[in-house]
């Protein structure tokens, strides 16, 4: 399968562990790639504006602006992106889908 026909994916991530395993599964996957990987809500902005990625993949949890915010942020600059949400909580690893806009998420 040629590059381009790849899922090309953004990683929006603080935790380094989390995305090394999100990159190494998607290694294995022929028709995937990890395009870029941001550790905060700020840099993912501008990393989408640089790689447009098909999917992006967000942690809830994000040091300055959390995930809420960067996927209303990111839709309101660019539409209605394939969007995956982490999140790790005391009942274990959760993946959301959202098809509108984020709403905050109380812990």
């Amino acid at each position: 399968m040629s590059a381009t026909n790849k899922i090309r994916i953004m990683l929006v991530d603080d935790h380094v562990l989390m995305r090394m395993g999100l990159v190494s599964a998607t290694r294995i996957e022929p028709d995937m790639t990890v395009v870029c990987e941001v550790e905060d809500g700020k840099d993912a902005i501008e990393a989408y504006r640089r790689h447009r990625p098909d999917v992006v993949i967000v942690d809830l949890r994000l040091p300055g602006m959390d995930g809420v915010e960067v996927i209303n942020a990111l839709r309101s600059q660019f539409g209605n992106l394939r969007i995956l949400v982490s999140a790790i909580t005391a009942r274990g690893m959760m993946w959301l889908a959202p098809s509108g806009p984020a709403l905050p998420v109380t812990w």
